[in-house]
């Protein structure tokens, strides 16, 4: 028995999955901006701080900044496919195209995240005159298997849009 395919459902998913996005999105920008902007706040229960792995505050939040942006405008980007998505698009280049750029954005911010607290421990050992010690956590490395998954799906949908434009020209 052949599955047939569904729409509306893949629809509905792509409305919830935009919201989350979208909730994600603001929490992101919230909570990394108040980290970012007043270090050392704390509203009753809640604080919010960034792990500085032995740097600086201000180092810190110089490190993340960046990082917050380039996961931001990949979000906005998921979120814009998402949309398309829920208004009926398929997977043609418009849609591609987003799912590509969200990719690359979460790459770029996975591999800031792994790359930029070494060269920064680096730059200031060296700064000081002192040895300097620097470690990679593998978990770190994660968002990066991730990022290149998802930008292959994209290449995989563009491939499979032109072999069924192609397959459609045979017949």
């Amino acid at each position: 028995m052949t599955a047939t395919p569904d729409p509306t459902r893949l629809r509905r998913l792509a409305v919830r999955l935009r919201l989350i996005v979208e909730i994600s999105l603001a929490a992101l920008i919230l909570v990394a901006g108040a980290a970012i902007l007043f270090p050392s706040i704390e509203i009753g229960p809640v604080s919010a701080h960034i792990d500085s792995d032995g740097l600086p505050g201000g180092w810190a939040s110089a490190i993340a900044a960046p990082i917050v942006l380039a996961l931001a405008a990949g979000l906005f980007e998921l979120r814009a496919m998402l949309t398309r998505f829920a208004q009926g698009a398929t997977f043609g280049p418009a849609v591609t195209r987003r799912l590509r750029r969200s990719a690359i954005l979460f790459g770029v911010a996975a591999a800031a995240n792994v790359v930029l607290p070494p060269l920064v421990m680096i730059w200031r050992a060296f700064a000081e005159h002192q040895p300097g010690m620097v470690s990679i956590h593998l978990h770190d490395l994660l968002p990066l298997l991730f990022a290149l998954v998802f930008y292959f799906v994209a290449e995989a949908f563009d491939q499979a849009a032109v072999f069924e434009t192609d397959s459609k020209g045979f017949i």
